[in-house]
Protein backbone atom coordinates (compact mmCIF):
# COMPACT_ATOMS: atom_id res chain seq x y z
CA UNK A 1 0.00 0.00 0.00
CA UNK A 2 1.61 3.48 -0.80
CA UNK A 3 1.60 5.53 1.95
CA UNK A 4 0.33 8.95 -0.25
CA UNK A 5 -2.79 7.28 -1.12
CA UNK A 6 -6.07 6.60 0.66
CA UNK A 7 -7.34 3.20 1.15
CA UNK A 8 -10.88 3.05 -1.00
CA UNK A 9 -14.00 2.82 0.92
CA UNK A 10 -14.87 -0.70 1.51
CA UNK A 11 -11.40 -1.83 1.22
CA UNK A 12 -9.77 -4.24 3.70
CA UNK A 13 -7.86 -3.21 6.38
CA UNK A 14 -4.43 -4.70 6.62
CA UNK A 15 -4.24 -6.12 10.13
CA UNK A 16 -1.35 -6.29 12.85
CA UNK A 17 -2.34 -9.77 13.40
CA UNK A 18 -0.81 -12.80 12.85
CA UNK A 19 -1.84 -15.36 9.68
CA UNK A 20 -1.54 -18.35 12.13
CA UNK A 21 -4.69 -19.07 14.75
CA UNK A 22 -1.95 -20.84 16.91
CA UNK A 23 0.23 -17.66 16.74
CA UNK A 24 -2.08 -15.91 20.00
CA UNK A 25 -2.11 -18.77 22.20
CA UNK A 26 1.70 -19.69 21.62
CA UNK A 27 2.54 -15.57 22.57
CA UNK A 28 0.08 -15.82 25.64
CA UNK A 29 2.28 -18.92 26.31
CA UNK A 30 5.22 -17.36 25.96
CA UNK A 31 4.48 -14.01 27.78
CA UNK A 32 3.02 -16.57 30.77
CA UNK A 33 6.24 -18.33 30.73
CA UNK A 34 8.76 -15.36 30.72
CA UNK A 35 6.50 -13.53 33.67
CA UNK A 36 6.13 -16.28 36.12
CA UNK A 37 8.17 -17.06 39.00
CA UNK A 38 10.49 -19.99 39.33
CA UNK A 39 7.96 -21.06 41.86
CA UNK A 40 4.99 -20.90 39.52
CA UNK A 41 7.35 -22.25 36.77
CA UNK A 42 7.83 -25.17 38.55
CA UNK A 43 4.25 -25.54 38.67
CA UNK A 44 3.58 -25.32 35.39
CA UNK A 45 5.99 -27.81 34.85
CA UNK A 46 4.73 -30.26 37.72
CA UNK A 47 1.24 -29.44 35.23
CA UNK A 48 2.82 -31.00 32.13
CA UNK A 49 4.28 -34.07 33.79
CA UNK A 50 0.96 -34.55 34.85
CA UNK A 51 -0.91 -33.83 31.48
CA UNK A 52 1.56 -35.96 29.16
CA UNK A 53 1.24 -38.82 31.37
CA UNK A 54 -2.42 -38.70 31.75
CA UNK A 55 -1.80 -38.64 27.76
CA UNK A 56 0.08 -41.54 28.17
CA UNK A 57 -2.58 -43.32 30.51
CA UNK A 58 -5.47 -42.61 27.57
CA UNK A 59 -3.02 -44.60 25.28
CA UNK A 60 -4.18 -48.15 26.87
CA UNK A 61 -7.23 -47.98 25.19
CA UNK A 62 -6.05 -47.85 21.88
CA UNK A 63 -6.04 -50.85 19.54
CA UNK A 64 -3.86 -50.12 17.03
CA UNK A 65 -0.22 -51.13 18.01
CA UNK A 66 1.50 -49.10 16.31
CA UNK A 67 -0.54 -45.59 17.58
CA UNK A 68 -0.81 -47.34 21.11
CA UNK A 69 2.93 -47.37 21.48
CA UNK A 70 3.45 -43.84 20.24
CA UNK A 71 1.12 -41.94 22.65
CA UNK A 72 2.46 -44.29 25.20
CA UNK A 73 6.08 -43.79 24.84
CA UNK A 74 5.78 -40.51 23.02
CA UNK A 75 3.96 -39.18 26.18
CA UNK A 76 6.03 -40.74 28.90
CA UNK A 77 9.06 -39.30 27.13
CA UNK A 78 8.25 -36.65 27.05
CA UNK A 79 7.18 -36.12 31.04
CA UNK A 80 10.54 -37.77 31.42
CA UNK A 81 12.31 -34.75 29.17
CA UNK A 82 10.59 -32.64 32.06
CA UNK A 83 11.60 -34.07 35.21
CA UNK A 84 15.21 -34.48 33.78
CA UNK A 85 14.92 -30.85 33.71
CA UNK A 86 13.85 -29.94 37.16
CA UNK A 87 16.39 -32.65 38.31
CA UNK A 88 19.17 -30.79 36.65
CA UNK A 89 17.76 -27.19 37.53
CA UNK A 90 18.92 -28.23 41.31
CA UNK A 91 21.94 -26.67 42.85
CA UNK A 92 22.77 -29.28 44.69
CA UNK A 93 25.88 -27.30 46.59
CA UNK A 94 22.70 -25.60 48.06
CA UNK A 95 20.82 -28.32 48.66
CA UNK A 96 18.80 -28.40 51.88
CA UNK A 97 16.92 -31.43 53.07
CA UNK A 98 14.02 -31.16 50.56
CA UNK A 99 16.22 -30.25 47.92
CA UNK A 100 18.11 -33.53 48.24
CA UNK A 101 14.60 -35.67 48.85
CA UNK A 102 13.78 -33.60 45.15
CA UNK A 103 16.94 -34.97 43.43
CA UNK A 104 16.63 -39.02 45.11
CA UNK A 105 12.40 -38.83 43.87
CA UNK A 106 13.30 -36.85 40.17
CA UNK A 107 16.29 -39.84 40.06
CA UNK A 108 13.98 -42.63 40.89
CA UNK A 109 11.92 -41.86 37.86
Amino acid sequence: MNPYTRPQPGAPVPSAEPANPYAKANAYKSTSVNTSSPSDLVLMLYDGIIRFLNNAKGGFGLEDPVEFHQVINGNIQKAQAIIRELRSSLDMDKATEFGETMAGLYDYF
